[in-house]
């Protein structure tokens, strides 16, 4: 028997002489699992829920039934929960443990869900149950791979493969990073292209099988853990492991939290998608989030739903300050400019959420209402009792309801300088002093006197035409 398992994960594993027929060794059997299962790291009911379904079937005055173990969380008779990928929400209709009804089952558990409002065919081999909005699948996924000894040759980077994780299979691709191929006996970090999106999670475990069979294994060649089941892009990166997935492999829940908020970089990152990558629950990734934010390496946005890492932000403020920059250069007389404005000029995506936060933050930024800008190149204030700003109230004091654009004002006007005159409108338009509707700039007094006429005419009359609307404008 040591001989046969030798070489394999049940090499140091005890044997236990039994006899089936007198029964020796019983005990010593029975003591042997006791302390086996006793070192067993039992499934967490606080992760989310998930049923991966090893079968489907109908029952006569039932409907639909899934079977499978529940691998984290817990679900309740009457719940909604989703078929993934792609599947019905449907509504629990009964629970079934061990043979007997239940109103709750929990992780470890082997469950049969009855499924009200679904067919069968809905919920095939490999398909997850989980509550609608707690998990997404995925086509592609950071693993850590173990390269099994007495695999005949070294596993190739891009070398294809069969990938099973629960009960889902799908064939695969295998890009490694730093490396160009993993030894027989080794291991090594790597990016697993599906070609059948899966539901996962950091941490789970899974299985790669190859196409010729090895002594004792089958066509099994490897296996390993889920880092990140939702990996970012990494152009040329393969050169080398990203520095955030070994912290994600961290035994520490806010390491890997940390870690799961790095790697997400400008995009950010929820508790909920933080849970899924950091293999931890939902409670449990709110509070390491809420410990990383107030020691500041994290941040957030203004309505806690997304979280970047300190390093990002800091990257993202120097960015905002050379796009500033550039605004800036193009547009000299302009007070200011809106984060999404300064988020188009990011040679790639930036969420406007992270570049006014990083804006905010940063030493060499200002902001003004909703306006960001340099502090070292914002605009004069134009002072407002000018005898340019008068003439140009003045003027369009003079027009009241004829208004007239900001080129038939330069026209009446004659500025000297025409610059000066755009910021100068522009200023009396902020303070009120002006108002201006698409291109044309009102009088605020006569708008609000004809006001004040239009709601006497209908006190009196209730309702007006077009033509005494007009007599009343003065039209």
């Amino acid at each position: 028997m040591r001989r046969f398992v030798q070489g394999t994960f049940l090499g140091d594993a005890p044997v236990v002489k039994v006899s089936a027929v007198t029964g020796e060794g019983l005990s010593d059997l029975v003591a042997a699992l006791d302390d086996i299962a006793s070192r067993v790291q039992g499934k967490d009911p606080e992760l989310f829920f998930r049923l991966p379904a090893d079968r489907s079937f109908s029952m006569k005055g039932f409907g639909t039934v899934v079977t499978g173990t529940i691998t984290g969380g817990t679900v309740r008779t009457g719940e909604e929960v989703q078929v993934l990928p792609g599947g019905p929400v449907a509504r629990v209709r009964g629970l079934q443990v061990h043979g007997g009804q239940a109103e709750i089952s929990s992780a470890g558990t082997r469950t049969a869900v009855n499924l009200q409002g679904v067919e069968k065919e809905s919920v095939p081999r490999g398909s997850v149950l989980c509550h609608p909005g707690t998990l997404s699948p995925t086509g592609a996924v950071d693993a850590h791979i173990e390269y099994l000894p007495l695999a005949p040759k070294s596993l190739k980077n891009r070398a294809r493969a069969s990938f099973h994780a629960g009960t889902s299979s799908s064939l695969a691709k295998v890009l490694l990073y730093g490396a160009a191929e993993i030894p027989p006996g080794g291991s090594g970090y790597a990016r697993i292209d599906l070609d059948e999106e899966i539901v996962l999670m950091g941490g789970d475990r899974f299985i790669l099988r190859g196409f010729s069979p090895l002594e004792n294994f089958g066509y099994t060649i490897g296996g390993g853990r889920i880092v990140n089941p939702y990996p970012p892009r990494r152009k040329g990166a393969w050169r080398a492991v990203p520095e955030a997935l070994p912290r994600l492999t961290s035994p520490e829940p806010a390491d890997r939290v940390l870690a799961a908020i790095e790697e997400a970089g400008r995009k950010g990152l929820g508790a909920r998608d933080a849970a899924v990558v950091a293999g931890v629950g939902l409670a449990a990734s709110v509070t390491q989030i809420e410990r990383l934010f107030s020691a500041g390496k994290i941040q957030g946005d203004a309505g806690g739903g997304r979280y970047w890492h300190a390093s990002t932000v800091e990257e993202t403020g120097k960015e905002s300050v050379r796009a500033l920059s550039g605004l800036h250069d193009r547009f000299p007389d302009r007070e200011g400019f809106p984060r999404e404005e300064v988020a188009a000029q990011f040679p790639g995506e930036a969420d406007p959420e992270l570049v006014s936060l990083s804006v905010s933050t940063h030493a060499e930024t200002g902001k003004s209402g909703d306006l960001y800008f340099l502090l070292a190149r914002k605009p004069v204030s134009v002072e407002l009792s000018s005898p340019l700003a008068k003439t140009i109230t003045g003027k369009i004091r003079e027009t009241g309801l004829s208004a007239l654009s900001k080129a038939e004002l330069a026209d009446a006007l004659r500025p000297g300088n025409r610059k000066e005159f755009d910021r100068t409108l522009e200023a009396l338009v902020k303070s009120g002093a002006a108002l201006r509707v698409k291109e044309l700039f009102f009088d605020p007094g006569a708008i609000v006197a004809l006001k004040e006429k239009l709601v006497s005419f209908l006190e009196k009359k209730g309702e007006i035409t077009v033509p005494e609307f007009k007599d009343l404008a003065g039209g």
